[in-house]
């Protein structure tokens, strides 16, 4: 057999694989420590000592996250970005969750490769589920959710997908590895509500840790989030240094700060903080300084500074997502409207349809060239913001970011928005009817 040295070779800024893969008997060999061994070897392939210097002009950058691909009319819509006027010079920044069907990963990323000159991508948590048969079509050979992530990543090398850093001409774009803990939730819980469990948190019943490695098996666990952020720490500090003089653009699938997230009592399911944030994240990226921070996972549009970092969530979701609440999943340029008053609508091109997702993905970046090019060096009138060598977007009228532009956060407020409460309130009635017993009184 082939030494992992002579499987794998650097040629120039790309990775070529020799003519036998690692054998699945090494690779995910069951033992925790024969697979630190062989991840660290792996990391050492996949993840560069430094920003790779690519001869490339950059255009423009554009943001997607959530794209959900096990819907068929979320892969039509991926399919049709082919058709639309992207050129070689354009990226995508794709911040996780694409299936947990390595086929559809695979078909996903080919797709958005053939739309854009360059696609950089992050895992989020539903591509590590491991759920059905292991050795399927679904899992590849994985049979945890640490062998399903080096999957993925080789795949990635496979298909020429940046996870790594990059330096294009004068822009770098940072993917980091994250996952969610526990602990990142630091707001007060809303008593009545389900407790944190495999039935709530969909990952913790299709995520696969082993009980000998970070966090020995527990969901939620810190150590899981820390050993996610390691992966980024290969070459972290030539990484620091040459982003210097650069604009800087990141992305990541998780949340580094809890203002990111609506306050609990606005959430049908106001434990999600418990499962949608990072403390090395936020940790990484006070380090790194981007101009803008790209992420996913929640499922509700952003546009937010914090820390001096602009971060941005531009989420496709579930087509009934879209259908349902397009008021927190589109951009616009509106007077943010109070969550309480669900009454207000609004106002709307007759012939929007919000499942087209037309607005996706969003253009975060222009370069300075590019601009040129295009008659509109040096100006700002149209609202985009000068960076060192080029410009980030207008600011996104997203209506949750919008809304707390406006009003303070009340973390401790813990009484249940009225939509909420009804939702509650439905259940448990319904509840009680199956039991048989008497109904709650009316609020409880």
């Amino acid at each position: 057999m082939l030494t992992l040295a002579q499987q794998i070779t650097f040629s120039g800024r790309k990775i070529r694989r020799g003519p036998c893969a690692i054998a699945s008997s090494v690779l995910f060999e069951h033992t925790w420590t024969r697979r630190i061994v062989l991840s660290s070897l792996l990391h050492a392939v996949v993840v560069a000592a430094a920003p790779i210097q690519v001869e490339q002009s950059i255009d423009r950058v554009f943001a997607v996250s959530d794209v959900h691909c096990d819907y068929t009319l979320n892969q039509d819509w991926l399919a049709e970005l082919k058709q639309k006027q992207y050129g070689q010079n354009d990226v995508l920044l794709l911040a996780g969750d694409i299936s947990d069907d390595l086929g559809l990963i695979r078909q996903s990323l080919s797709t958005a490769a053939e739309a854009f000159g360059r696609v950089f991508y992050v895992p989020g948590n539903h591509e590590l589920w491991v759920r059905g048969e292991p050795h399927s079509i679904k899992n590849g050979t994985a049979q945890d959710s640490i062998q399903k992530l080096q999957l993925i990543l080789q795949l990635c090398q496979e298909l020429g997908i940046h996870t790594t850093p990059a330096r294009l001409g004068n822009l770098c774009i940072v993917p980091l590895l994250s996952w969610h803990h526990s602990s990142w939730d630091k707001e007060p819980d809303i008593q009545g509500v389900p407790h944190v469990s495999a039935l709530s948190i969909a990952d913790y019943g299709a995520c696969i840790w082993p009980d000998t490695g970070p966090g020995q098996g527990v969901q939620g666990s810190l150590d899981i989030a820390e050993w996610f952020d390691k992966q980024n720490q290969t070459g972290w500090q030539e990484l620091l240094q040459q982003k210097q003089g650069c604009d800087v653009i990141s992305l990541a699938h998780f949340l580094p700060h809890q203002a990111l997230l609506p306050e609990k009592r606005y959430l049908f399911y106001p434990n999600l903080a418990k499962a949608a944030g990072s403390e090395p994240l936020a940790h990484r990226l006070r380090a790194l300084q981007p101009d803008v921070n790209i992420f996913g996972h929640t499922h509700f549009s952003w546009d937010a500074t914090i820390e001096g970092i602009r971060h941005i969530q531009a989420p496709l979701c579930g087509p009934s997502e879209r259908r349902r609440r397009p008021r927190s999943l589109t951009f616009e340029q509106l007077t943010p409207l109070g969550p309480m008053d669900r009454s207000k609508i609004i106002p709307t091109p007759s012939d929007f349809d919000p499942v087209k997702a037309d607005w996706l993905p969003i253009q975060i970046y222009e370069s300075d060239a590019y601009r040129s090019r295009m008659g509109k060096a040096g100006v700002d009138a149209d609202g985009w913001q000068a960076l060192q060598h080029g410009y980030i977007c207008p600011t996104l009228g997203a209506h949750w970011s919008e809304y707390y532009s406006y009003h303070m956060r009340e973390p401790d407020n813990v009484q249940m928005a009225p939509w909420v409460a009804g939702m509650y309130e439905r259940r448990t009635r319904r509840a009680a009817k199956a039991t048989g017993k008497p109904p709650p009184n009316k609020g409880v």
